[in-house]
């Protein structure tokens, strides 16, 4: 079994399955990511970038009905955000 050196933790684990340990690391890091792009929200309620950044998680995780909901609500900020207006044309 191959052993996996985290480079966040500096830990080592013996993964069975190494393709199971990719998943769970990219949820982990996934909520991390969308934790504090939600704080941002908490402390300035129209900020684009962070709701822009929430969609694009959800982009990437291919989450896509999530996606839009967010990248809507950044163009409902900033009518003009260019890549709120890219990303939402392809999902």
């Amino acid at each position: 079994m191959p052993v996996i050196r985290d480079r966040t933790t500096g830990l080592s684990e013996l993964i069975a399955n190494p393709n199971i340990y990719g998943r769970r690391k990219a949820d982990e890091y996934f909520r991390q990511s969308e934790m504090w792009a939600l704080k941002c929200l908490d402390e300035d309620d129209g900020n684009a970038e962070a709701m822009h950044v929430i969609g694009l998680l959800y982009y990437d995780a291919n989450k896509l009905d999530k996606a839009i909901e967010w990248f809507d609500k950044t163009l409902d900020h900033d009518p003009r955000h260019i890549h709120a207006n890219l990303y939402r044309s392809w999902c």
